[in-house]
């Protein structure tokens, strides 16, 4: 079984390794539940009912529900259906891509002032508002198959939770939205239904984005996706007008929600200004996608500095312990190199 160890048991508390021990005892019984799902297309009340617990996201006031999050106790056809501009979960791809496309992008535009901004879209609580009705059509419509469909729909319908808050729990409640976090699952099905928005604003003649050069006018460069965090590229204010009404409707249809007020933008060449304001606030100078600064002058330095110094706090907090040299080696692979390595790929120490 290739199920993780050491994770949290459902509401019954049998954990995985317990399924591990007694494999050649459950297991045939377990094929014959899993062939009734299939087969009939529903899974039993037990199967279909999670435990929430609340945890704190260590910013805000405890008071104010907002600032807990909620948790919930096919890769070799998704790159064939997913656009290459979505780099999450997917065989070949990864986060660094989406990093160097807008870095590139931005050097391009800003090296020929070409007018840009670069729009990063803040969703409200993404993975809690997808409507089970739409998911089920965005795969169909994306031609995974009526078995695999039916396998999904079968594991949301009906779907129940249970609040677990100060040892108390309540009484089950439906669930119509959102993917289950911590199911393996879950990603690749978040990342289907955000293509349809990213598919949608590549095909809005009226979202103009970045000319690829050389291309003849017929490539051009709009979105960079990892997961739910999304950017854009416009070429004008009509182009950003254009996309908040393309994430309006979307979340009409989809539970989706674009947070304006936390959505940002960032300007570059002889920018035009609009009648009417932008949708989205502006940033000066200086705009973070994915943990890295982008922008002005000084982008590469401002990343290196904050990453710098929360790896001099974490080695900090190390010296505190007696480590081994072993030990020291551990930290130094686990906690320093990724921390380094990340803003490396996007801004190279100049020697």
């Amino acid at each position: 079984m290739t199920s993780k160890r050491g994770k949290t048991p459902g509401s019954d508390g049998l954990p995985v390794e317990l399924y591990v021990e007694l494999w050649d005892l459950i297991g045939p019984d377990l094929l014959e539940l899993y062939g009734e799902v299939v087969g009939k297309g529903s899974m039993p009340q037990s199967l279909r009912e999670g435990m929430i617990t609340l945890l704190y996201k260590q910013k805000g006031e405890k008071e104010d529900l907002k600032n807990w999050r909620p948790i919930s106790l096919l890769k070799k056809v998704i790159e064939k259906i997913v656009h290459p501009d979505q780099t999450c979960g997917i065989p070949g791809r990864q986060i660094a891509d989406s990093l160097a496309l807008v870095r590139d992008t931005i050097e391009y535009v800003k090296s020929r002032k070409v007018p840009t901004a670069l729009v990063s879209l803040d969703q409200e609580k993404a993975f809690d508002r997808v409507s089970h009705e739409f998911m089920d059509r965005t795969l169909r419509a994306l031609g995974l198959g009526d078995f695999f469909c039916d396998v999904v729909t079968a594991m949301y319908r009906d779907t129940s939770s249970t609040a677990l808050v100060n040892g108390w729990r309540s009484d089950p409640f439906p669930v119509l939205s959102g993917v289950r976090q911590g199911c393996p699952l879950s990603p690749l099905l978040f990342i289907c239904v955000i293509e349809l928005l990213a598919e949608r604003i590549r095909q809005n003649n009226d979202i103009r984005g970045v000319i690829v050069p050389g291309s003849g006018g017929k490539g051009e460069v709009k979105c960079s996706l990892y997961m739910d965090d999304v950017s854009v590229f416009c070429a004008d204010g009509h182009s950003i007008k254009e996309l908040e009404k393309t994430c309006i409707e979307f979340g009409k249809a989809s539970g989706a929600k674009i947070n304006s007020a936390k959505s940002e933008t960032l300007l570059f060449g002889h920018w035009t200004p609009t009648r009417d304001p932008l949708p989205f606030p502006i940033k000066q100078d200086f705009l973070k996608i994915l943990g890295v600064w982008f922008g002005g002058k000084g982008a590469a330095e401002k990343s290196w500095e904050e990453r710098l110094a929360k790896t001099k706090q974490k080695l900090g907090l190390w010296s505190l312990r007696k480590l081994t040299i072993e030990g020291k080696s551990l930290v130094l692979r686990n906690e320093t190199l990724p921390v380094l390595l990340y803003v490396a790929q996007v801004w190279p120490v100049q020697p």
